[in-house]
């Protein structure tokens, strides 16, 4: 990411928006760092102007707070500053109950620092990334090279230990925890062809149980995201329009959650323009397609003054539309967990039948060795 950030920079461009969000990972494991929505739109229409702001309100520098001008490689920085912070201790540095109190803590609180937050974090990265989060841009990093460069070195040394209680899987003929080689440990002739079918039609059949349960059972993770963005929800009344363009833009970046149309809907009539754009895309990324929904936004892209709200509408619509509603997905999970159960029934009889089978065999084969044994022993007793 500093690399990205580096390459950007020595061409003039500030990106405005780094976040986790905004940082895409490979499958080769290389980041990339996407969305220069903002450094476009910046350049273009001039809203950096003095006494606008544009970012995401957790990852936004106290300069970009104040709208102040220039904004340099430093304010990138910072927000760097903030999604590393994240992604060590698992929250963002400044948070609060609403988006006020977030933007006054970016402004006037230090950061706690990570050592003391994470007990295994190097007092050096702790000392990196508490630069980076500095108030005064000129006491960060002046570039992000110099800042790729001390990561680096940190890397070299530092000792990933292995997880506790990993080991390495036995090699096939090798010894086993038992103490004995896999060729003994192979299949046993006692019950275990009987045992595996009876486990394959008990799998099945719990396998159907649990995806019918999960298809019926209330979506608790759609209330619990409900309820964590209760905090942000509060900002949507803020007197100040870029308050609420931030916090429409963080509801919406925090994926599908129950109850953000009715929270965002307040928004489609707000005076400001800008924010009636932000809440329609943040409906288009997080709200349920309902119809009541699209019939809303239909209105808002053939009646709304702004030409920028009309053409946001209408993205939205286009992508609530391709979006499948959960009652599909809960309809074809229904009938997933059904096909297995009914799968699971209708072999219970034949393994049954297989048991069995198997037992009259096992039986005579028992009795077989127990003459045997007799025979020979015959002789000897007489002698």
């Amino acid at each position: 990411a500093s690399a990205g950030l580096e390459y950007a920079h020595a061409r003039g461009i500030i990106h405005r928006d780094i976040k986790p969000g905004n940082l895409l990972l490979t499958r080769a494991g290389q980041i990339k760092l996407s969305d220069f929505g903002l450094a476009l739109v910046a350049a273009e229409t001039k809203l950096t102007a003095a006494g606008k702001t544009v970012g995401s309100l957790p990852y936004m520098a106290p300069e970009q707070i104040h709208g102040k001008l220039p904004l340099s490689a430093q304010t990138d920085l910072y927000a760097l500053g903030c999604t590393l912070y994240e992604m060590i201790s698992g929250k963002p540095p400044f948070s609060g109950s609403a988006a006020a109190e977030i933007l006054q803590r970016h402004l006037k609180d230090p950061a706690p620092l990570l050592s003391e937050l994470v007990l295994d974090c190097p007092d050096s990265l702790s000392r990196i990334v508490a630069r980076l989060l500095a108030k005064n841009p000129a006491d960060r990093y002046p570039s992000a090279a110099e800042l790729a460069a001390d990561l680096r070195e940190l890397e070299s040394g530092i000792v990933v230990k292995p997880p506790r209680g990993s080991g390495r899987l036995p090699l096939p003929g090798g010894p086993r925890p038992g103490g004995k080689p896999a060729a003994a440990q192979e299949s046993q002739p006692a019950n275990g062809h009987r045992f595996g079918s009876l486990f394959a039609w008990a799998g099945w059949g719990l396998a159907g149980c649990l995806t019918l349960w999960i298809a019926i059972a209330p979506n608790s993770s759609g209330e619990r995201a409900a309820t964590g963005n209760a905090t942000l929800v509060a900002g949507l009344r803020s007197e100040s329009a870029e308050v609420r363009r931030f916090v429409a833009r963080c509801l919406g970046d925090s994926g599908p959650s129950p109850g953000i149309e009715q929270a965002l809907e307040p928004l489609l009539e707000d005076a400001d323009p800008g924010v009636r754009v932000d809440a329609i895309r943040a409906l288009g990324r997080a709200a349920e397609p309902s119809e009541g929904l699209l019939l809303k936004l239909r209105k808002i892209s053939n009646t709304d003054d702004a030409q920028p709200a009309r053409n946001a509408a209408q993205e939205a619509i286009e992508v609530l539309r391709a979006r499948p509603t959960k009652g599909y997905g809960r309809v074809f999970a229904v009938a997933i967990g059904l096909a297995l159960v009914g799968l699971a029934v209708w072999l219970a009889p034949k393994v049954a039948r297989h048991i069995l089978s198997q037992a009259p065999r096992r039986s005579s084969s028992a009795s077989d060795e127990v003459r045997e044994f007799d025979r020979l022993s015959k002789p000897r007793r007489q002698q």
